[in-house]
């Protein structure tokens, strides 16, 4: 946002409107990011991947007074809240990855399609779709997008060494 941050900007709102319900949709799901906006006066927070019907019902909740965080954030939350121990949980969910889904996971995150990963590993684009298919039943997540971050959250990526290491 050009002037301000959305954390100000719904702690003005809230201020200058309490009776306002502030619902905020966002790609920073952590919680070093969701716990501001909460206290800031947000009465939800989304990510943006949300579903448009999801979407929906959410601001249909905090506009009726209820209050709509996405699972995603909640399992963070919770996560922090009870010392990382689902996240623990969840690193070794990441551990039973086999090489070959890490590879996959690894091209996925510097933007690679099935198609150039599958020419990257030198394996047929259904090997690649059907690897990929896999690992999110493993890791209970529907997109592309889920995997990237359930892979960032469970260090099996690290985002700012995307470059480092062998991904064949």
């Amino acid at each position: 946002m050009p002037r301000m941050g959305g954390v100000e900007a719904t702690r003005q709102v809230v201020e200058l409107f309490p009776e306002m319900h502030v619902l905020a949709v966002t790609t920073l799901s952590t919680e070093r990011h969701v716990v501001p906006a909460l206290r800031a006066g947000a009465s939800g927070y989304l990510v943006k991947d949300t579903e448009p019907d999801e979407l929906v019902a959410a601001i249909r909740e905090v506009h009726s007074g209820r209050s709509m965080i996405s699972p995603e954030i909640t399992f963070e939350l919770i996560s922090t809240i009870r010392g990382d121990a689902l996240r623990n949980d969840g690193r070794r969910m990441a551990e039973q990855l086999t090489a070959r889904e890490i590879s996959i996971v690894r091209l996925i995150a510097r933007g690679m399609s099935n198609a150039e990963i599958s020419e990257t590993l030198h394996l047929s684009e259904p090997t690649i779709k059907s690897n990929l298919t896999r690992l999110m039943r493993k890791w209970r997540v529907r997109d592309r997008v889920q995997v990237l971050i359930y892979a960032i959250t469970h260090d099996v990526i690290d985002v700012d060494m995307l470059e480092v290491g062998d991904c064949e």
